[in-house]
């Protein structure tokens, strides 16, 4: 897989991580399932941050 790749991947996980969370949050989902997913979906975006910069430091895209 190539980094572009990676960078996709992190990114389409990061947006269906965060569209999961808010179609439970729309569906009033118990507070607990909720923390769940916001969690899941902030890890996601951790790691599409990460998969942005290279070893270097140097940012990969905007």
């Amino acid at each position: 897989m190539t980094l572009e790749q990676s960078i996709d991947l992190a990114e389409l996980q990061a947006d269906m991580a965060f569209d999961a969370y808010l179609a439970a949050f729309d569906e009033d989902a118990h507070p607990e399932f909720l923390d769940s997913l916001e969690t899941e979906a902030l890890i996601a975006r951790s790691c599409e941050s990460a998969c942005e910069v290279d070893p270097l430091g140097w940012v990969m895209s905007e």
